[in-house]
């Protein structure tokens, strides 16, 4: 694996290495603690709970944009220790206000919501979900704090304390009380302890905090508003481009089959999440180093394929060929039809596994545009899908199908921009990536 990791990235200093790991090992672990919990917590929960729980968590997506603004990720860029602090300030006011106004708004609106979405059953658990937001969001912001200052040892710990949470409130609150209230709770959970250990390094005596003002918090915010908008914007239209699915088959299939759709899409396209999540993030510092050198990362992006299609590609050709019999034995009888579901995506999961960890290319060169452009056909086109099935009454095996085709298409063109953004050379005199 180190050999495997020294090619792909070629020469780097032992510290950032170990770095690398650090971010990988938290990652793995933590995925892999969730998932060795699914088959016990399927046995739990029902589909319909985890129909809910999916819908649920659609909802929070939305609500984490609204509160915040996305400002949590920008945490990370300012050259300033006391920018980012007012970064990070914003977003912990923002949460809290949010919540403060959101809750009771969505407690008034709760039917209607729950209507929207296509269950009813939500409007009992809706008005936890500003809450759940509030909570992902000043996560999200802490760790992005600790990476800051290259302490990924507590950033990767917090992220298997995270999902343990996550699995610990799941398994309690579906022993104490009937239905989803375990699962939708776990999220809340989660967030919960990863803030507690990583306010740990906010403590005054590991590192001094520098006084931020009002105004300057508000500066900051200005300065970084056009970057804060198309990030928000581009994770609107990614929740838009999850949620549409979900709506359709709920309202057309029933939660029964919502329940098994979702279970595949929490495991199918994990192993897509975890690397777009670790070795993303060094596809993204190798890129942009060669990138503020004058020098296209088209060789990084090469090597990067390679080992993801060597790695990938038989992977998700056993999971194709076994998936039927996989999750009933895995998940209980239960799940029969969710081995059936799940052999329809495998393209779908392989390509967005292919193309997770090289789509922040089109950051490093400044294409804005095309990560808007890209993300509205996603939608747009997913949108259309769900009017041609409804239309033609297509049964839910065909509609999965053409899910998968659609999803494969749109993963395809972002591999080809992702290439053509790798042969780019940045122009005489403006090497660094955009808005920094």
């Amino acid at each position: 694996m180190s050999a495997r990791l020294t090619i792909l990235l070629g020469e780097a200093s032992s510290s950032y290495l170990r770095d690398i790991f650090r971010v990988l090992f938290g990652n793995g672990l933590g995925q892999a603690i969730g998932l060795a919990s699914l088959p016990f917590l399927s046995r739990i929960f029902s589909p319909r709970d985890f129909a809910v729980q999916n819908l649920f968590i659609q909802f929070v997506g939305f609500a984490s944009v609204i509160l915040t603004w996305r400002y949590e990720f920008l945490i990370a860029l300012p050259e300033k220790e006391e920018h980012a602090r007012a970064l990070e300030r914003f977003v912990l006011f923002s949460a809290a206000i949010g919540v403060a106004v959101g809750t009771p708004v969505v407690w008034v609106l709760r039917k209607e919501l729950a209507g929207l979405l296509g269950e009813s059953e939500l409007a009992s658990y809706l008005p936890i979900a500003v809450a759940s937001a509030s909570l992902l969001s000043i996560a999200v912001a802490l760790q992005n704090l600790t990476q800051r200052h290259q302490n990924y040892r507590l950033s990767s710990l917090s992220e298997v304390i995270s999902k343990a949470g996550y699995v610990l409130v799941a398994f309690i609150g579906g022993w104490l009380v009937d239905g989803p209230w375990g699962l939708l709770m776990a999220t809340a959970g989660g967030a919960i302890l990863k803030i507690a250990l990583l306010w740990t390094e906010q403590k005054p005596n590991s590192r001094p905090t520098p006084s931020v003002s009002s105004g300057a918090i508000l500066d900051v915010v200005f300065l970084y508003r056009k970057l804060a908008g198309s990030i928000s914007l581009s994770h609107v239209l990614m929740a838009l481009t999850a949620a549409i699915p979900s709506i359709f088959i709920a309202h057309t299939f029933g939660n029964e089959v919502l329940g098994q759709f979702a279970l595949v899409a929490t495991t199918l396209f994990l192993p897509s999440a975890l690397l777009g999540n670790s070795l993303g993030q060094v596809y993204f510092q190798r890129a942009a180093a060669a990138w503020t050198k004058g020098e296209s990362f088209q060789g990084l992006w090469s090597r990067t394929t390679q080992w993801l299609l060597v790695t990938g590609g038989p992977t998700y050709l056993i999971t194709w060929v076994l998936a039927g019999r996989l999750y009933p034995l895995v998940f209980g009888a239960k799940w029969s039809s969710a081995g059936a579901y799940a052999t329809m995506l495998v393209p779908a999961a392989f390509f967005s596994f292919l193309t997770s960890p090289l789509d922040r290319g089109s950051l490093v060169v400044g294409a804005w545009k095309y990560v808007l452009a890209w993300h509205m056909f996603r939608t747009f086109s997913t949108g259309a899908l769900v009017l041609m099935a409804e239309n033609l009454e297509w049964t839910i095996e065909r509609f999965l199908m053409g899910l998968s085709i659609q999803m494969s298409i749109c993963y395809l063109i972002d591999f080809w921009a992702g290439n053509r953004f790798a042969l780019r050379h940045p122009p005489r005199g403006r090497l660094e990536t955009s808005e920094r």
